[in-house]
């Protein structure tokens, strides 16, 4: 989506900018029609033009922001979920593809980049392309994707886990009373109840109404997804998933999938369903360059000069994209190797050389955040507001854009969000944990030396 992209020094944690053809998360714009292919088959062999079908693996943990994690310690696949969405999007207007097989293995996908995967693959059935879920087992998040397809195929012995929602909360008052430790919390506003697994036995009642509303919501979208793809009536769903968790069998006795077989299989299956012979794209869109080859001593050089050096400069006209993704705290941004955090004056910076630079004809901030520090939000909040007075502003809330995170949202004035985005939670919570009475218990002894009347007011003991 973002093809011609500036990146400069304040801009390098935070933004992107690229020329896009049409804002916001429920549009997708225009794509190229070019492909580099790794396949199966070779038609110079055959001495036919077989039917090419992409083939994309989706699994491991999906990414908001472009390059996050890519000197990670695990060896988890990590996607960055615009990528994926900008690779089925050409996919749609590529000529020479007839089909797309998305090979579902449990992907740590969010609602929202669900729902953003459902409407490409909708795109991708609106351009005529036909399009199939392979996958061993179904969650319900994954049952959620793999249902925005043409067909479900899952292996012989494989379960749809399709039973509804559930949550549970844990509360720690009864265990700090007994080791002597008192949650010694404020909590302002009332439904701001972070607080309350410390300081209660069980929900409150402004916690219950906002517990229950969200799973009212994300029930009754669940539900209608599932009934949209799949041809059924809301309340039809609804009573098939009572029936769950279900075998491959009964899943497609109730008509939940369409076949089932074995990943050999497939092919043949394909063969059948295309007419004629058929070419698996394995490598759509992906390049070599990512490729180490660890016969040379200076290709993980090359590759992080790369990484580091940043996208060449646009020449034309561009949209900003600017990353809130993670929590919110003061300072820079950092990048760990898990999440990172999001630093309001990296924030502010981009913002700033954003709404400055004359190539910059709007700006996007995307907001993927549970929150943070409110001075460090009320930061953000502002630099989005002065933003908004040069450019266009646009905020789009992916995952969760909660407390500070919807804070800063408001500074826009437009602000879009996923159906299953989640947001609210907006007061401030904050306090200590009192040790004193685990120090009694434990016979530890403790002695004050202060000067100034409030000096102790984060004591442990009391």
């Amino acid at each position: 989506m973002f093809d011609n992209l500036k990146y400069t020094s304040a801009l390098r944690t935070a933004v992107i900018l690229g020329l896009v053809a049409v804002l916001g998360p429920a549009v997708l714009p225009a794509w190229g029609t070019s492909a580099e292919v790794q396949t199966e088959t070779d038609p110079c062999v055959t001495g036919k033009t077989p039917a090419s079908i992409v083939v994309l693996q989706v699994s491991g943990y999906f990414t908001e922001k472009p390059g996050a994690n890519f000197l990670s310690l695990s060896d988890e696949p990590t996607n960055n979920i615009r990528h994926f969405s900008e690779t089925l999007g050409r996919a749609a207007d590529d000529n020479n593809i007839k089909a797309v097989v998305l090979n579902i293995e449990q992907p740590l996908l969010s609602w929202a980049q669900v729902d953003e995967l459902r409407r490409n693959i909708k795109h991708l059935r609106d351009s005529g392309k036909k399009t199939y879920a392979y996958v061993e087992t179904l969650s319900q998040r994954d049952y959620l994707l793999a249902c925005a397809c043409d067909e479900i195929i899952i292996t012989p012995t494989g379960t749809a886990r399709i039973v509804g929602l559930a949550g549970e909360a844990v509360y720690f008052k009864n265990l700090l009373d007994k080791v002597g430790v008192k949650a010694d919390l404020m909590q302002m506003g009332r439904f701001k109840s972070a607080a309350e697994s410390l300081t209660r036995t069980g929900p409150s009642e402004a916690e219950l109404s906002q517990i229950n509303r969200l799973f009212d919501s994300l029930h009754e979208h669940l539900l209608d997804s599932i009934a949209a793809s799949r041809k059924m009536k809301p309340e039809q769903v609804a009573k098939i998933i009572d029936e769950g968790p279900f075998t491959a069998e009964e899943a497609k006795q109730v008509g939940l999938i369409d076949q089932i077989m074995y990943r050999p299989e497939l092919l043949q299956y394909l063969e059948g369903q295309t007419t004629g012979e058929v070419q698996l794209v394995l490598n759509y869109r992906k390049s070599d360059r990512s490729k180490i080859n660890l016969d040379n001593p200076f290709a993980f050089m090359t590759i992080l000069q790369e990484i580091f050096s940043g996208p060449k400069e646009p020449t034309g006209d561009v949209i900003a994209v600017v990353y809130v993704d993670g929590p919110i705290t003061l300072g820079q941004s950092s990048d760990g190797w898990t999440d990172g955090t999001v630093g309001a004056r990296t924030v502010r910076l981009a913002l700033s050389e954003a709404g400055n630079d004359d190539n910059v004809k709007a700006i996007v901030v995307r907001i993927d955040s549970p929150g943070g520090g409110a001075t460090a939000s009320d930061i953000i909040y502002r630099s989005v507001r002065k933003a908004a007075k040069s450019k266009p502003v646009v905020v789009s809330m992916g995952r969760v854009a909660a407390s500070g995170g919807y804070y800063i949202a408001c500074g826009g004035p437009t602000i879009l969000a996923e159906a299953s985005t989640i947001t609210g939670s907006i007061g401030v919570v904050g306090g200590k944990l009192v040790i004193g009475g685990l120090f009694e218990k434990l016979g530890i002894t403790t002695y004050i030396f202060k000067r100034g009347r409030h000096a102790d007011l984060f004591n442990s003991t009391r």
